[in-house]
C-alpha cells in the first residue's frame, strides 16, 4: 500500500483562502501594522483553518540570513552551564532570534558533529563552550572563526 503525502499549505493557499493578495499574506504573517484588523482576522483565520506553518528555510533563503543561533555546550546537567543557557536563551530570545543546542559531552569528536550540522543549517551564528581539549582549528587562523573571550 503507497503512502500519500499530505501537501504542504502554501502562503498562496492561505491567501486565496482568504480572498487576498499572496502579498498581502504575507504582512499579516510578518505583523505588518499597515494591513487593516479586518483583512488581518481573515488571513489569520484562514492560517488557522488550513494549518498553515512559516516556512522559515523559506524565508532564510530570500533574506540570505538566519534567525537561529547555534549554542553549543559540553554538560547540560552542570547547573553552571544550564544556568549560562538559559541566560543565553533568555537574551536571544529579546533579540527575536531561535536558538538550536548541541551538547558535546565534552567530546572533540561531538563537538566537531554539532559545529558541522549547525553550519550545514546556515546558522547565523555559534556559541561555543567548547570541549576542555578543543583543536586549534577554530581558535587559530580560520577566517570563518573568532573567538570572543
Amino acid at each position: 500500500m503507497e503512502r500519500t503525502r499530505s501537501k504542504r499549505v502554501t502562503l498562496a493557499d492561505v491567501a486565496r483562502d482568504a480572498g487576498v493578495s499572496k502579498a498581502t499574506a504575507s504582512l499579516v504573517v510578518r505583523g505588518d501594522p499597515a494591513i487593516s484588523k479586518k483583512t488581518a482576522k481573515k488571513v489569520l483565520n484562514s492560517i488557522q483553518q488550513l494549518g498553515y506553518v512559516y516556512d522559515r528555510v523559506a524565508a532564510n533563503l530570500r533574506s540570505q540570513q538566519s534567525s537561529t543561533i547555534g549554542v553549543i555546550i559540553t554538560d547540560i546537567d552542570n547547573p553552571y552551564f544550564a544556568g549560562v543557557l538559559m541566560g543565553v536563551h533568555d537574551q536571544l530570545d529579546q533579540l527575536g532570534y531561535t536558538i538550536t543546542l548541541g551538547i558535546s559531552f565534552n567530546s572533540n569528536v561531538k563537538q566537531e558533529r554539532q559545529i558541522d550540522s549547525m553550519l550545514e543549517n546556515r546558522v547565523r551564528g555559534i556559541i561555543l563552550i567548547p570541549s576542555t581539549i578543543h583543536p586549534n582549528r577554530f581558535w587559530k587562523g580560520s577566517k570563518n572563526w573568532r573567538c570572543l573571550s
